[in-house]
């Protein structure tokens, strides 16, 4: 592979995107290559800078209304009018036992 072709797989690294073969095949010519180290540094800043960029959604007002509804009624005990969208299955209680002590 020539030094063009590890400069295109710099990108995709970056972002931890390549295949398995083709990030240790990189990763072998980084550790001789102080150009693509630097570049990747510099690539792995900027994804890192891309989760600031975006602006922050706010929740339409009735999403905020619902969830409030519900934590008022888990608060109050009464779940008749909690929206519940997850089945709940009871656990069954663990042993109380530690580990480290078992075999004393």
């Amino acid at each position: 592979m020539e030094h063009q072709d590890y400069q295109q797989l710099l990108v995709p690294h970056s972002l931890d995107a390549l295949e398995v073969s083709e990030a240790r095949e990189l990763e072998a010519h980084l550790e001789t290559c102080a150009e693509c180290r630097a570049e990747l540094v510099a690539l792995r800043d900027g994804a890192a800078l891309l989760a600031y960029a975006a602006q922050p959604a706010e929740p339409r007002p009735e999403v905020r209304a619902r969830i409030l509804e519900s934590v008022r009624a888990e608060r109050t005990g009464d779940r008749s009018t909690a929206v519940l969208t997850h089945k709940v299955v009871p656990l069954r209680p663990r042993a109380n036992w530690n580990v480290w002590t078992k075999g004393l």
